[in-house]
């Protein structure tokens, strides 16, 4: 079909609509169409983000060992999550507008329930604040609306922000590739020990404990690898090493991996259904809680060797 010159003009027009309706929409304080929402933030230069959320609130801080929760006592944050959300929302644009009347924002889950997100630097200085949400109805991604601002913007890749701590936590335990690993070191409650060597051919030299030297299979040695390097904990608790039965603990295992590199893992009491853990290797003595089976798992592979 041929469109007359009249029909071009009035196509033309409402163009013209259209993108000045979004300029409009977008407003004087806002950023202009395919700007950058958050001009000039780079995420490297973030040192503190801020959740609150229903009267519940999270922080997490970064120095010079990475990310960390405050309400956990400085335990590692989870790095990757942190700057992936940091890198996308320095990527969002003022072309993610979907709204820009305060009376979308029950619509898009920026009202009741929403959470608020403020990043700082170094000094604390506010580099960026918004509220986040999502309605009931949709699954993925999130909605954000600047403070202060009436527009509403999808971030599709943004998920849903939440003030708990325990959503922020690294929460895998010990990185330990079974392959790569060469020595095993168990010690139980009361002393005893065993020491694994694995052999050019494969199979594990087991030494001490109370009967003379033997040999392991793969197998045999294996299910302890894999549950070991597949321990997350729930969440950190405040007790104490001595409180959670760690001082001594009933359990400990020590992973040499290639090129020397440790991995050590302290099992200690049971605590309402969960199992207290810590590692020397972390950098503070940290009581951390993972779940009964979990734990009941790496007892019986590690009880198996005995």
């Amino acid at each position: 079909m041929k469109l007359s010159r009249r029909n071009l003009v009035l196509l033309g027009l409402v163009a013209v609509l259209v993108v000045l309706d979004l300029v409009l929409r977008v407003g004087s304080s806002g950023p202009r169409p395919g700007e950058p929402l958050f001009p000039g933030f780079d995420p490297a230069s973030a040192a503190v983000l801020r959740i609150e959320q229903a009267g519940d609130s999270v922080v997490l801080t970064r120095d010079e060992r990475g990310w960390a929760v405050a309400e956990r006592d400085g335990f590692p944050a989870h790095a990757p999550t942190v700057e992936e959300l940091l890198e996308r929302l320095a990527a969002l644009s003022s072309t993610d507008l979907v709204a820009s009347e305060r009376g979308s924002h029950e619509l898009f889950g920026l009202a009741r329930g929403a959470a608020r997100l403020v990043v700082g630097d170094a000094s604390d200085a506010t580099l960026i604040d918004l509220w986040s949400g999502r309605p009931a109805d949709e699954a993925t991604g999130s909605y954000l609306r600047v403070e202060g601002s009436d527009a509403a913007y999808r971030a599709a890749a943004i998920p849903v922000l939440v003030a708990e701590p325990v959503r922020w936590l690294d929460t895998r335990v010990a990185e330990i590739d079974p392959p790569t690993v060469r020595v095993v070191d168990v010690t139980w409650a009361g002393g005893e020990s065993q020491r694994l060597v694995r052999g050019e051919d494969g199979r594990w030299t087991v030494t001490g404990g109370s009967g003379p030297a033997r040999k392991l299979t793969p197998q045999e040695v294996d299910p302890l690898l894999l549950v070991a390097g597949t321990v997350y904990l729930d969440d950190v608790s405040e007790l104490t090493l001595a409180e959670a039965g760690l001082e001594p603990p009933a359990l400990e295992l020590s992973f040499e991996l290639a090129r020397g590199t440790r991995r050590r893992i302290q099992l200690g009491g049971e605590i309402e259904s969960r199992f207290a853990l810590t590692s020397p290797d972390w950098s503070r003595p940290w009581v951390a809680l993972i779940g009964s089976k979990t734990a009941r798992t790496l007892l019986g592979a590690a009880e198996r060797l005995r």
